[in-house]
């Protein structure tokens, strides 16, 4: 949820209109079941964003704090363990005395490993 309110665009004043539509159970590529013709309903897609309609709204946080929050994002999406290609025996296990943070594993030139602090 915290990562959704980050990302939102609505906090610098400019909400977005038409990011989705309707396309009809029949006219899509997907069999339609039969719950979808007792309703009416079809499928809802995303539209491109060049199609999305731009709404000024008063806005909550200036731009630069905003990109220094997609900064941080990107750079917190970059380090994730969830990308490590290597598995570190004590990764994660180490914690770092400056700032309490757990130590991640790094390989420079695929023979030496090591342990680092990211917040130091």
């Amino acid at each position: 949820m915290i990562r959704h309110i980050l990302m939102n665009e609505s906090y610098i004043g400019v909400w977005y209109y038409g990011k989705t539509k309707m396309v009809n159970a029949l006219t899509s590529n997907r069999k339609p079941d039969a719950s979808n013709y007792k309703r009416g309903l079809g499928k809802q897609v995303a539209r491109l964003r060049e199609e999305w309609i731009a709404v000024d709204v008063p806005a909550i946080i200036n731009r630069n704090v905003f990109d220094a929050a997609q900064k941080r994002l990107a750079h917190n999406k970059e380090q994730s363990q969830r990308n490590a290609k290597r598995e570190y025996l004590m990764g994660r296990r180490l914690r770092c005395l400056k700032c309490g943070y757990t130590y991640v594993g790094r390989t420079r030139r695929e023979k030496h490993q090591y342990y680092i602090c990211i917040e130091v």
